[in-house]
């Protein structure tokens, strides 16, 4: 699962977006973007990873990339 939410990234995100996933256990999954969160599993009451939410996350990405807050 975690190859197939890797690739599904790089497809919405395309080589804008470096991805590292690291276990850390109790089935939470977080992703950071520019080293901002956009998406917590916790926050949505639920445990690992579903189609659902891989979706959710590559809109959050695409939304974060088309959209960066200007720095300073």
């Amino acid at each position: 699962m975690a190859a197939w939410t890797a690739a599904e990234i790089y497809v919405a995100a395309g080589v804008k977006v470096g991805l590292s996933m690291t276990p850390v256990g109790k089935g939470r999954f977080e992703v950071y973007v520019d080293g901002e969160i956009v998406y917590n599993n916790k926050e949505h009451e639920t445990s690992g990873i579903t189609i659902e939410s891989v979706k959710e996350i590559t809109k959050l990405i695409k939304q974060k990339l088309e959209n960066p807050v200007a720095a300073g």
